[in-house]
């Protein structure tokens, strides 16, 4: 019996007070982007002033989940809250470069980068 490990897999928690976490591993597009914008608006309902959304084993992500993520800065911001992206790859970090995201987001190298809010 073989087990097929899932393309893209989702984690979320809450690290302390105002601060939650959110990782995504693999590919991510408009197929999946429902579970990334109900996870961040999830955290934005519970009051959190930062979400960290580490993209560090993240393969791929689509203009769907960009948009979830601008979703969700707006909505933080309003609250004086933020959304902080963390990943080290090129290619990753060329897609917020391209679409201009990169001066909308801080964008962190690692996890250990991210001021603790």
């Amino acid at each position: 019996m073989n087990s097929v490990e899932p393309a893209f897999t989702l984690t979320a928690r809450r690290v302390s007070e105002g601060y939650f976490l959110v990782a995504l591993t693999g590919e991510w597009d408009l197929y999946n982007q429902p579970e990334v914008d109900s996870k961040l608006q999830e955290a934005v309902a519970a009051g959190e002033q930062l979400i960290v959304v580490d993209l560090s084993e993240a393969t791929y992500i689509d203009s769907s989940v960009l948009g979830a993520l601008v979703g969700a800065r707006e909505r933080l911001k309003a609250g004086g809250g933020e959304v902080a992206i963390v990943t080290a790859d090129p290619q990753m970090r060329k897609i917020f470069e391209i679409t201009g995201l990169d001066g909308v987001f801080t964008l962190h190298e690692s996890i250990d980068d991210v001021p603790a809010g």
